[in-house]
Parts: C-alpha cells; sequence; structure tokens
C-alpha cells in the first residue's frame, strides 16, 4: 500500500464507464476479475500482455506508456470496454524494473458492486463505449 498516498479526486467506475477516456485502461485476464472484484490488488501476472514484454522498458511496453506511481488507471478485462474498476499504480516504471514484477503493481480503491455501486438495472455497459 502507498504511505503517504496523494490526495486526489478518484473517480467511480461508473464514472468512467460514462467517460472511458478519462483514465488510462489496464486490461487484464478474465480469470483475475473474480479476484480483483472481491478487493484484491493487482499484480502484473494479471495483466495482458506480461511476459511479452522485455528489457528495461518492460513496465512501458505493458501499460502503453510510462507509469508513475499514484497514478490512477481504470481496469477492464480483456476484450472489452468497460472498466469495473479503479486503482492507483503502486509503483513507478523505475520501482518495476528495480523489484521485478513481485507485489501489487495496481491498488484497486474502488471495483464495481461495492458500496459506492448503485444498484440500478442500467448499470450494464453497453457494446460500445459511449
Amino acid at each position: 500500500r502507498l504511505r503517504n498516498p496523494p490526495r486526489s479526486w478518484v473517480p467511480s467506475p461508473l464514472a468512467i464507464r460514462r467517460c472511458p477516456h478519462l483514465l488510462r485502461q489496464v486490461a487484464i485476464h478474465a480469470p483475475v476479475r473474480k479476484n480483483v472484484q472481491r478487493g484484491a490488488d493487482l499484480y502484473a501476472g494479471g495483466v495482458v500482455g506480461f511476459g511479452d514484454a522485455e528489457g528495461a522498458a518492460w513496465p512501458s511496453e505493458l501499460f502503453g506508456a510510462p507509469v508513475a506511481r499514484g497514478e490512477l488507471c481504470a481496469i477492464v478485462t480483456e476484450g472489452g470496454w468497460a472498466p469495473f474498476a479503479v486503482g492507483r499504480f503502486a509503483k513507478s516504471d523505475a520501482d518495476l524494473v528495480e523489484d521485478g514484477a513481485g507485489g501489487a503493481c495496481v491498488e484497486v480503491l474502488l471495483r464495481a458492486g461495492d458500496a459506492l455501486w448503485p444498484t440500478t438495472a442500467d448499470d450494464a455497459p453497453g457494446d460500445a463505449p459511449p
């Protein structure tokens, strides 16, 4: 966990579904979703493309651009567009290269189904982003 997390506004997964390009999206493998939905943090091994990226730039290749510790991101299931969780990178590129892939790389802050998630019938995502 971040010892001194930056104070910032964190959009809910539902808000991100309505504005999906507000945060960087991190795609995960479908079986990992149930663990994240239950409150687990995200490890690099659960991210789509882990193992394909190599060398000192592997974190940037894996996440599509350099990451900063504390940066917010939206978590989506592989092949989907609708975020079901919002997290904060627990490590920077340099940390990931130095420490390796061990430990959580994204601290999950909010997720679909938590106390902030509405229990309405219209919360299912459509086929395409708005």
